[in-house]
């Protein structure tokens, strides 16, 4: 039901994007979720970004981590 807001992207390469990469060339179903957070606010505590990733990961997955989504809500 997930929707992307464009259909395609080029971004720098990782290691982790090429394995997301080949998982997906062999057949696995493949998420990838990235939180762009300014250069600025990167090294401070900004919890709405790992929030903000956290609800990605659980609305596409079904998975509950409440104790970790209210960690960073309060």
């Amino acid at each position: 039901g997930y929707q992307g807001l464009f259909d395609e992207a080029q971004v720098p390469g990782s290691a982790e994007s090429l394995i997301e990469f080949r998982l997906g060339e062999a057949g696995h179903d493949v998420l990838g979720v990235a939180a762009h957070v300014p250069h600025y606010v990167a090294r401070s505590p900004y919890p709405d970004a790992a929030l903000t990733a956290l609800e990605a990961v659980t609305a596409a997955t079904g998975l509950v981590l409440p104790g970790v989504a209210h960690s960073l809500r309060t």
